[in-house]
């Protein structure tokens, strides 16, 4: 009887919507459990790219989020900051609001580009506690964020995980 329910709403239900909101929640998902995250995921990216974006003057711009892998120095570790929007963008994009509320995010971090920009992220706490411990300032670190949108004050990036190797990662043979 459940498995004809869940096909009555599938059926009516567009796929491509259950398709990305699968993928959202794998994409959140996976940080909560250090071994399935997948650091293969996130294309490298270029923060000094995603500062130059074209800001609004109010509001956010919030579109589908992409994972990106980006080589930052520390500028300043994790302190208190109001991830309320930063949720708030993920649930209006899709990522359930379950997977979004089990995470803790009020925490965010300061680096510093490529380029010289110092741009604050936020970060899960769990991720921000042992960031504490294995980054010192002004050490160069990668970060794998997840980047939902862009704001008056810059890019909303969301910390999923970091490494202390800043080399590119060796694509597996296939």
């Amino acid at each position: 009887m459940i498995a004809d329910i869940v096909r009555y709403l599938v059926a009516g239900a567009d796929m491509r919507m259950w398709r990305a909101i699968g993928i959202l929640s794998v994409t959140l998902a996976a940080p909560l459990s250090a071994s399935a995250f997948d650091y293969s995921r996130y294309e490298p990216g270029d923060l000094d790219a995603m500062v130059r974006r074209v800001r609004p003057e109010t509001g956010a711009d919030i579109f589908q989020p992409r994972n990106y892998r980006l080589v930052v120095r520390l500028e300043k570790h994790a302190q208190e900051c109001d991830g309320r929007f930063m949720k708030m963008a993920m649930k209006t994009v899709g990522i359930p609001p379950d997977q979004v509320d089990q995470v803790p995010i009020s925490k965010c971090i300061l680096v510093k580009s490529k380029g010289g920009n110092v741009v604050p992220m936020f970060i899960q706490n769990t991720v921000a506690d042992f960031l504490a411990q294995e980054v010192t300032k002004d050490s160069a670190f990668t970060v794998y964020v997840l980047f939902v949108y862009v704001g008056p004050d810059g890019p909303g990036l969301l910390v999923n995980e970091f490494s202390t190797d800043t080399t590119p990662p060796t694509p597996s043979p296939t």
